[in-house]
């Protein structure tokens, strides 16, 4: 069973800038406000974390930490 740390608000700047809602005008904070964005932002996270747990790079724990 995959344990799921809490979403760090760098995954979720890296999503939005990944997203290109920058090239529209759309700042972070904004796209934060928005529940449907937020929810879009945090799938896209988790999409992150499972393209990297299987390519065998699992993203570590304590990366927000850094």
């Amino acid at each position: 069973m995959r344990t799921q740390h809490p979403i760090t608000e760098r995954e979720l700047r890296a999503a939005y800038k990944r997203s290109g809602l920058w090239r529209l005008g759309v700042t972070y904070e904004r796209a934060i406000d928005v529940p449907a964005i937020r929810t879009a932002l945090n799938c896209s996270v988790k999409a992150a974390r499972r393209r990297a747990e299987q390519a065998g790079h699992p993203m570590p724990a304590q990366l927000g930490l850094i």
